[in-house]
């Protein structure tokens, strides 16, 4: 005598809950397994802070003095330059800075990050992006969205010279 299944609709329904339950763990378990190393060499485990600065920022891991950019003096490229005074922004890669130009005056900001050290990308005069958190946006003052941080870049007036 042999048993009959039966698949009510109930039994599928509770099936396809669980599969789409584990799948959705299984999912978000794979994107938080990482370990990441910070400036100071400091390795963080899973789900660990990063090492805490002397800032008084709860969310930030650069420090502010790092969003300073050290250098006032850039030479650029003729090419480099016509295109910042075209489209009024440069991603200068050379120097890891962005560069803006604002009413005939020179401002340049690190392309770091404030959060977790992302890359900065100038999208357009107005806005900035940061390339690991796509939400992460900073306009061309460095006033931040706050999608994942409160910290603001900070413009340094710059002088620039073409050579």
């Amino acid at each position: 005598m042999e048993a009959s299944k039966t698949f009510t609709r109930r039994s599928f329904l509770v099936g396809c809950g669980l599969l789409t339950f584990t799948a959705t763990g299984i999912t978000l378990t794979g994107c938080g397994g990482e370990t990441t190393t910070y400036p100071d060499n400091k390795l963080v485990p899973e789900g660990g802070r990063p090492p805490r600065g002397d800032h008084d920022h709860d969310d930030e891991h650069t420090k502010p003095e790092d969003l300073v950019v050290a250098t006032t003096n850039l030479t650029l490229s003729q090419s480099d330059y016509d295109i910042l005074t075209t489209k009024e922004y440069l991603n200068y890669t050379t120097d890891n800075l962005l560069l803006f130009y604002v009413n005939s005056e020179f401002y340049a900001m690190t392309n770091v990050c404030p959060h977790e050290n992302g890359l900065l990308i100038v999208k357009d005069s107005n806005t900035i992006e940061c390339q690991k958190h796509l939400g992460q946006i900073f306009d061309k003052d460095g006033v931040s969205n706050k999608y994942e941080t409160r910290t603001n870049l900070m413009p340094t007036k710059v002088s620039i010279q073409v050579g």
